[in-house]
């Protein structure tokens, strides 16, 4: 088994009934102004958006500096156990699908969108905290990383125009 992540279950705010006015105000804030705020942060992961999503969205995603992954069938989250700990924090951190955002804000292409939601909705079922398939799934640094990604996806899919908004 993996060493313990620093995030604990006791920490996480559940939502429940009790709660929801507390998650609910969160609705109308001025989400626009914030996300500027916080994009400078946001990663950049090629040089190339649209080619790289393209890619993606033919089941075939570059881990930089190492090789392309075929997920035509399956995502390996847990890889081949023979790459090293940064490829599945580029993995795990999900950089590629800041080029499925990027590109879609270019080119308002729904694929790119839909393509990163089932990405996002299969990592999650593949990683949860108790049992991920990988060690580095829940690592403090590429926990942010995927956080920061997942921030930017969904700040892109808000837009009417996407398949997720709808």
């Amino acid at each position: 088994m993996f060493s313990k992540p620093y995030l604990r279950k006791k920490d996480i705010l559940l939502f429940n009934k009790e709660n929801t006015s507390e998650i609910n105000k969160y609705k109308n804030i001025d989400k626009d102004a914030t996300f500027e705020k916080i994009s400078p942060f946001l990663i950049t992961y090629s040089k190339n958006p649209s080619l790289s999503a393209k890619d993606v969205v033919n089941n075939e995603i570059h881990i930089k500096g190492y090789k392309k992954l075929n997920i035509s069938e399956k995502i390996y989250w847990n890889g081949e156990n023979s790459e090293p700990r940064s490829f599945f924090r580029i993995l795990h951190g999900h950089y590629f699908i800041n080029d499925l955002v990027d590109a879609y804000r270019i080119e308002k292409n729904a694929k790119y969108i839909s393509k990163g939601f089932e990405i996002i909705k299969d990592w999650i079922i593949n990683n949860p905290f108790e049992n991920p398939k990988n060690e580095m799934a829940w690592h403090d640094e590429t926990t942010s990383k995927r956080l920061k990604t997942w921030v930017n996806f969904f700040d892109a899919a808000k837009d009417p125009s996407s398949t997720v908004a709808r």
